[in-house]
């Protein structure tokens, strides 16, 4: 079994607060006896500061930001519910940006501007420029928003702005062919669709002439109860003609 402790007093509390200050003092005398090392020591820090200072290369940064917006009735109306679909949406459009194809696309508007903003790429074989690219780039969706954020880093300013214009008119070429192809392929399909329709039209009209050739009086006189089973079936084949 322990013993309880007894309660601390007011002296020791004293005693504590006066080997605190005696260590401080201790120090301080030890630093100002050693001054010459500390003072030396804070003048290589600055030193070498400075010499980081002047001679790294300075980085730029430009960035942009994109509104992610889905057709619809209610695009503008404040009321409507939150897309359920945006969580899932952002990362593909975010994924985009770093893909071959737009950053190909990218570096292909570069080819056609001045050399200097292509600055990164100086001293890289063709190859390694979608690599270089990439690893400069960042896209990033903004939280609880339709934002994509889209930011380069270069040794230029110049390059930093061509660059990031750059990636964005490519994904933006992109997203435009991709939806022109989807909406060629809808059209495709109807137009398929209404084909097949008015094919089938005819087949029913070529039908309906055969058996009138076959009946030849398609005339149904008042009071008449009996029907042919083959005007029943021409009649039967004409109002279907009509509902379609």
């Amino acid at each position: 079994m322990t013993e309880p402790s007894a309660p601390q007093t007011l002296g020791d509390v004293d005693d504590a607060q006066s080997d605190a200050v005696q260590h401080v003092v201790r120090f301080l005398r030890l630093a100002w006896h050693r001054r010459q090392y500390v003072f030396a020591s804070l003048g290589a820090v600055v030193l070498l500061g400075c010499a980081y200072y002047f001679t790294a290369t300075p980085l730029y940064q430009a960035s942009a930001s994109l509104l992610v917006t889905t057709s619809g009735p209610d695009i503008w109306n404040a009321n409507a519910p939150t897309p359920t679909g945006r969580e899932n949406r952002l990362p593909t459009y975010e994924r985009l940006f770093s893909s071959a194809i737009v950053l190909e696309g990218a570096v292909a508007r570069l080819e056609a501007m001045p050399a200097e903003t292509r600055i990164d790429f100086t001293g890289e074989s063709r190859e390694r420029w979608l690599e270089t690219l990439s690893d400069n780039l960042s896209a990033r969706g903004v939280r609880n928003t339709d934002i994509i954020e889209i930011s380069y880093r270069s040794r230029s300013r110049e390059a930093a702005v061509a660059v990031v214009d750059a990636v964005v008119q490519s994904y933006l070429e992109f997203m435009e062919r991709h939806h022109r192809d989807v909406s060629v392929e809808i059209i495709s399909i109807l137009d398929k669709e209404r084909t097949q329709v008015e094919q089938n039209l005819v087949a029913q009209q070529r039908k309906l002439l055969d058996l009138k050739r076959n009946v030849r009086d398609l005339g149904l006189r008042e009071g008449d109860k009996v029907v042919h089973p083959v005007v029943q079936r021409v009649v039967e084949l004409n109002q279907s003609i009509v509902e379609a």
